[in-house]
């Protein structure tokens, strides 16, 4: 199917088209910090049927979120033009009705996620958990292959509003916990452990002292679990409310 048959997308650049179309997105209560930063900065690929009043939306972030869409037929051909590979998060009811339709066609497949927040009391920093500095940043590249500044503008960025905690190893860097998202007060965080190096709760520490930084800043912490298995991390670490959500997969 072609997407002309439905309204062409419109590539998004100005700030204030932008903001037009984040009300689209506020009945999506998971996934926040990502989606409120790609948005805000202009990080993402973002489209709309019409830049000044729109009516649907899609912002690509890596993740890609759809708003607005309550004919399946139209969101068919978006599917098309989202591409191969893709995970979508629909931000509304209709949108959502409307993948769940094409997954019975099998144009995607549905998945379940859970979005944890709600941290209890966090446990006591990791005495071996060093929060990391700017003039860490290029050793951290070369010993554990991460980019920490994905959903930031800059590494300057990063460590103005982020912040991450490692764990070394025989004179290396082999485990850490950052923010991969800040929006307000909320803090998205994930972890990151080398290869050799999993399974011994290093990550786990790392995250301690990241959420106990969180308390003390005031900021809230959130946590996307892709399985059960990161969904009993998150619980171990004090997550509380956990809250279900329908993705889709091209």
């Amino acid at each position: 199917m072609s997407v002309s048959t439905i309204p062409t997308p419109v590539p998004i650049h100005d700030d204030e088209c932008r903001r037009r179309l984040a009300s689209l997105f506020d009945a999506l209560d998971v996934c926040r910090p990502a989606l409120q930063t790609a948005i805000a900065t202009g990080l993402a690929q973002t489209w709309a049927n019409d830049p000044r009043d729109p009516g649907w939306a899609i912002v690509d972030c890596g993740t890609t979120y759809l708003a607005g869409f309550a004919n399946a037929h139209h969101l068919a051909a978006i599917v098309d033009f989202v591409g191969t590979g893709k995970r979508i998060v629909p931000a509304d009811r209709a949108t959502r009705h409307s993948l769940t339709e094409l997954a019975k066609k099998r144009r995607v497949v549905a998945e379940t996620r859970t979005w944890f927040a709600d941290v209890a009391a966090p446990a006591p920093e990791a005495a071996d958990a060093e929060r990391l500095q700017p003039h860490d940043w290029q050793r951290f590249r070369r010993e554990i292959d991460i980019d920490l500044s994905w959903g930031f503008a800059s590494a300057e960025d990063f460590f103005a509003r982020g912040a991450a905690y490692a764990v070394s190893r025989r004179g290396r860097w082999v485990s850490a916990a950052a923010t991969v998202a800040v929006a307000n007060t909320e803090w998205e965080i994930g972890v990151f452990t080398a290869p050799n190096w999993r399974g011994r709760g290093l990550a786990k520490r790392a995250a301690r002292s990241l959420l106990v930084e969180a308390a003390k800043a005031g900021a809230k912490s959130s946590w996307d679990a892709i399985d059960a298995r990161s969904a009993a991390f998150a619980r171990s670490l004090g997550f509380q409310q956990a809250s279900p959500y329908a993705c889709f997969r091209t």
